[in-house]
């Protein structure tokens, strides 16, 4: 590809001096930058239809190829054994880490999309952009001078809309996974420990809870937002680590996506943005206390959930945080094409 160098010249008159003036620097416009960027492969920890990693990658793919990408996505488990993924090509690489390291390649562009902060785990300076869905790692690693952002999770509001069913019209649902064995999640144990009806689907619950709660183990992705509409609360809570980090789970903008009402336990991240919209509970007696209020209030629910419904459709959609990424990663590309270490001939 031929290079788009400009050579300008100017002609300064002052004083009866004439100056001179030219410049080689690289012509950057969208149709260059375009010209570069245009293969992404996305890598995430699992392409395993049952998990939430692979939505996220999946709806990123989506947005990317809507703004004429060529996209590919690959499990990390086996991208650098694949024979459609080239480390020594010029592309963009997006690796969603939830759980597992990466070897990020050697050319092209290398971003990292830290869906939960690690733990000592990833060598930074690997990559040309850290997105972090924590403010407060975001901001550690800019003070350490390392290229991060914050980028939130979001919902796929073309998934996630209002259905209401009235089959699915239950009291208290909560959809979610038992990581630790040893312990309950808050939002199950505080609703067995007030004897409220609950419907609970996820993997391994009917192990630890008895099975008259037990609704299923798995809800496919397409038929998630009925759900959510329907019930006439949803339960959310955070793992330890998401609420030390501020990371703000992205069930809360599934369900809030879906006009659904949503009790959460407390994070100050969540009451900094959806305010009163999101009532949360800080113990097991203010869950039962929020519970029965909300059961005997349709209409106050009605309205907190329409409240939050906008407050997700203003921040936190794929296309809002897909738009980020876009400028971010073009950021990068105008730096490198600067510093000279891609350049037009040597597409993306």
């Amino acid at each position: 590809m031929k290079k788009f160098l400009i050579c300008l010249s100017f002609i300064i008159i002052s004083g009866g001096i004439i100056l001179l003036i030219s410049s080689t620097k690289p012509f950057l416009t969208k149709q260059n930058t375009d010209a570069v960027f245009k293969q992404i492969n996305i890598i995430s920890p699992t392409l395993n239809p049952t998990q939430g990693e692979t939505f996220i990658a999946q709806d990123l793919a989506s947005y990317f190829k809507s703004q004429g990408k060529q996209v590919r996505l690959f499990d990390s488990s086996s991208y650098i054994t694949s024979p459609d993924f080239d480390p020594y090509a010029h592309a963009v690489n997006l690796f969603i880490y939830a759980w597992q390291d990466f070897v990020p390649s050697s050319h092209g562009i290398n971003v990292l999309y830290l869906l939960i902060p690690d733990e000592g785990k990833i060598n930074y300076k690997n990559f040309d952009l850290i997105a972090t869905t924590s403010k407060k790692q975001a901001e550690d690693l800019q003070q350490k001078g390392l290229p991060a952002v914050y980028m939130p999770q979001f919902s796929n509001t073309a998934r996630f809309t209002r259905d209401y069913n009235k089959n699915l019209d239950v009291p208290l649902l909560f959809v979610g996974n038992l990581y630790d064995h040893d312990k309950l999640r808050p939002s199950v144990k505080y609703a067995l420990e007030n004897n409220f009806d609950i419907h609970v689907y996820g993997h391994s619950w009917d192990k630890y809870i008895p099975a008259k709660y037990v609704k299923g183990i798995f809800i496919p992705n397409d038929e998630l937002h009925k759900y959510y509409a329907s019930a006439q609360i949803v339960l959310n809570d955070h793992q330890p680590k998401m609420i030390a980090n501020g990371v703000i789970s992205n069930r809360v903008f599934d369900v809030t996506a879906s006009e659904g009402f949503l009790i959460s336990d407390y994070m100050p991240e969540i009451e900094a943005v959806y305010h009163d919209s999101i009532p949360m509970y800080h113990s097991s007696k203010d869950f039962a206390n929020l519970i029965s209020y909300y059961a005997a209030h349709p209409l106050e629910r009605a309205q907190k959930a329409k409240k939050a419904h906008d407050i997700t459709m203003r921040y936190f959609t794929l296309e809002k945080i897909g738009h980020q990424f876009m400028e971010e990663i073009t950021k990068i590309v105008h730096k490198r094409l600067k510093e000279k270490t891609i350049s037009f001939d040597s597409p993306m």
